[in-house]
Parts: structure tokens; C-alpha cells; sequence
């Protein structure tokens, strides 16, 4: 399972805290790098993993509903063992260029990454901090939208972070409305004005065109409807610092 690593420049000794960061469903380990990279130019240790889904077979080829469901179900499954996995590995490093600092733990996600990160305290008590982007975990998500509906199970307070965009067709402000009216305090929702679904990624102009370009199943055909030209929508620049601004300032007031 290939993982990525990003560390603090320059570093010498101690002990540093380490967020672990889970991509969407579709993405890789390298998603976001913007905010993983800029994360560690702060001093904190990164680290992402490439989740089990990737080699898993798809739902969408499935033959019919009920393989589709047991497919989909398999992908919800292994997002939390997959960060379970990371963690203890990244723990375990001895030939690293800094250590973690074990009592200094965070989570951040964007998508189904976002309901990996809230979903993580529920099956681990040394998580200390949750960013979570643009998240799925609605009760009611959209048509076609992988159906996670979180159960915050945390065993101890653990001080959470909503980024989401005002023009999100895929997790809307009703459906992060509905995860945040449930999520254990302390808790903070941060809205930003014209940003989509995949302001969050890394290319996220070219990344969204290129979703609007595709051909989805009936079940998704909102998609096509309803997402609107990137050159409508907020800056990709302005939009990243705005997300690294504030992951770093929720990470640094809580670790």
C-alpha cells in the first residue's frame, strides 16, 4: 500500500506532530500535496496512503444492484483500517528525518477522505485534532453519492474543523449542515463563497472541467446539469491558501 510522506524542512531533532491525510474517492495519496506540502513547511509530519479501493473492484462494474451495494460497502469498510494502518506504521519509523510525537495526532480527508477523518475517532482515542473538507457522511446524500451516513462514537472531545463551498453539488451546505448538527463539540464550520467540490484537490480547475466533461449514469445526471464552468466559480489559488490558512490554524490551536 504506497503511502507519501511529507516532513518539516530543515528539521533537527524532537518531536513533531503528525497529521495523516485521506484522498477522495477516485484520487490517490497525492490529491491535495498543496495543503500536505504546505503543512509541513509549518512543521507539522504528513502523511497520506493510497486507500485499498484503488485495486478493489469497482462498483460501478458491478453486474447487478446487490454486487454494486457489497462493492460499495467493501470501499466504505477499509477507509478507517487503511488510516489505522498508517498510523501505527508511522509510529513505528525509526529512520525517519524527525520523529512523530504520539501525542500529537491529526486527521484531515476532503470527500470521502472528510468523512474518513470525522469516522476516526470513533475507532481511535490517540486522534487529538479532525479537518474535514468538503465531507460525505450525510444522512440524505445525493443520488449516486456513495451512502456513509457517519456515527460520531468518540470516546473523548476532539476539536473539529468543516471546510465546505457554498456551490458544492456533491456534498451541499444541507447535506454538511446535517453532519455538523451531529458532530460532537468543539466544532467550527468554515463556508467558502464560489467554491465547488473539487476546489479541494490539486489541478482543481483542470480537475473539475474534466468531471464536467464526463458522461454519467442516469442516477448522476445532476452532475452534468448542475455544475457550473470553473471560470465562474472561485480562484483555485485563492481558494487553497484560504484551506491551508485555516487547516493550519485549527491544527496549530489544537495540537
Amino acid at each position: 500500500m504506497a503511502r507519501e510522506v511529507w516532513y518539516p524542512p530543515e528539521a533537527s531533532g524532537g518531536r513533531h506532530p503528525l497529521i495523516l491525510f485521506s484522498h477522495f474517492s477516485g484520487g490517490d495519496r497525492r490529491s491535495s500535496s498543496y495543503l500536505c506540502s504546505y503543512l509541513a513547511q509549518a512543521g507539522y509530519i504528513v502523511a497520506s496512503i493510497d486507500h485499498a479501493e484503488r485495486t478493489m473492484p469497482r462498483p460501478s462494474e458491478a453486474a447487478d444492484e446487490t454486487e454494486k451495494a457489497a462493492r460499495m460497502q467493501a470501499l466504505i469498510a477499509s477507509r478507517v483500517p487503511d488510516m489505522l494502518f498508517l498510523l501505527d506504521r508511522m509510529l513505528e519509523t525509526r529512520d525517519a528525518p524527525v520523529r512523530v510525537d504520539p501525542k500529537r495526532i491529526g486527521v484531515a480527508g476532503h470527500s470521502l477522505g472528510g468523512w474518513t477523518a470525522l469516522a476516526m475517532p470513533s475507532h481511535d482515542s490517540r486522534i487529538g485534532a479532525v479537518v474535514a473538507l468538503a465531507p460525505a457522511g450525510s444522512r440524505n446524500p445525493r443520488p449516486g453519492v456513495i451512502p456513509a451516513p457517519l456515527e460520531f462514537r468518540w470516546s473523548h472531545p476532539v476539536p473539529a474543523l468543516i471546510v465546505a463551498g457554498d456551490c458544492d453539488i456533491t456534498t451541499p451546505l444541507s447535506g454538511i449542515r446535517d453532519i455538523y448538527e451531529r458532530l460532537p463539540e468543539p466544532k467550527r464550520l468554515e463556508v467558502l463563497a464560489g467554491v465547488d467540490h473539487l476546489h479541494f484537490v490539486d489541478d482543481a480547475a483542470a480537475q473539475h472541467e474534466a468531471v464536467r466533461a464526463m458522461q454519467f449514469p442516469p442516477e448522476l445526471s445532476w452532475i452534468n446539469e448542475e455544475m457550473r464552468p470553473f471560470d465562474e466559480l472561485a480562484g483555485e489559488k485563492e481558494t487553497h491558501d484560504r484551506v491551508c490558512e485555516l487547516t493550519r490554524a485549527h491544527f496549530d490551536s489544537s495540537l
